[in-house]
């Protein structure tokens, strides 16, 4: 009994590995495998379950365990974060337009 699914990417659908698997209530946090997949023991039933990761928007969704042989699918996409998009794109050898340069050279000087 309990859950298990995959934490993927929401636009390369490729699993997300080191995501943290968080269920309300119950202070023991799980971590997704290299291919972001997990797996967790829950009694039956209704659960508030919450998937994070560096780099995006955390996710939360409902789960149901039931009685039933094995565990109950629970998956995940998430977006990745603005913040995370420009880094995968500058470091893709994206061009950063002058103004966004600018802007950017800016904020790092206001921290």
């Amino acid at each position: 009994m309990g859950i298990a699914g995959v934490v993927k990417d929401k636009d390369t659908e490729i699993g997300i590995a080191d995501a943290v698997i968080a269920v309300d209530g119950i202070n023991h946090d799980v971590t997704t495998a290299w291919g972001g997949d997990y797996w967790r023991l829950l009694t039956p039933g209704d659960y508030v379950v919450t998937a994070s990761a560096e780099g995006y928007h955390t996710a939360t969704r409902s789960c149901r365990v039931t009685f039933e042989e094995g565990p109950v699918p629970c998956n995940f996409h998430l977006t990745k974060t603005p913040k995370q998009r420009l880094r995968e794109l500058l470091a893709a050898g994206a061009k950063v337009p002058p103004d966004l340069r600018r802007r950017l050279e800016r904020l790092r000087g206001q921290n």
